[in-house]
C-alpha cells in the first residue's frame, strides 16, 4: 500500500502480483485475503490506465468475496463501486 500512496504504481503492481502468486501456490486464491490483493491489483491497473485488466481483477475480487461473505455484505458494495469506477473511465 505504501508504493500505491506514493504513486509508484508499477512497483506496487509487482508486489501485489507476487502476493497473489504466493496465495495461488498455497491454494488460497479464493480466500478473502486474496480478494483484497485482487482489488489492489485492480486499483493499480486502473491508475495505470489499463481499464480492461482493472475490470478483470475487480470482477475476480467480487466473485471471491461473494463466495466468502455472501451477496449482502458491505465489502460487496465496495467491489461494485470499484467496478463502476473502472466502467466510468473505460466508456
Amino acid at each position: 500500500m505504501v508504493y500505491m500512496h506514493l504513486a509508484k504504481y508499477k512497483k506496487a503492481l509487482e508486489y501485489y502480483e507476487t502476493s497473489l502468486t504466493i496465495r495461488k501456490e498455497n491454494n488460497m486464491y479464493d480466500h478473502h485475503e486474496a480478494a483484497i490483493t485482487k482489488n489492489n491489483l485492480g486499483q493499480m491497473q486502473y491508475q495505470l490506465g489499463r481499464f480492461e485488466e482493472a475490470l478483470k481483477y475487480h470482477n475476480e475480487a467480487l466473485k471471491t468475496n461473494i463466495k466468502y461473505f455472501g451477496k449482502e455484505h458491505p465489502v460487496i458494495a465496495n467491489c461494485y463501486n470499484n467496478i463502476g469506477l473502472v466502467l466510468s473511465k473505460r466508456a
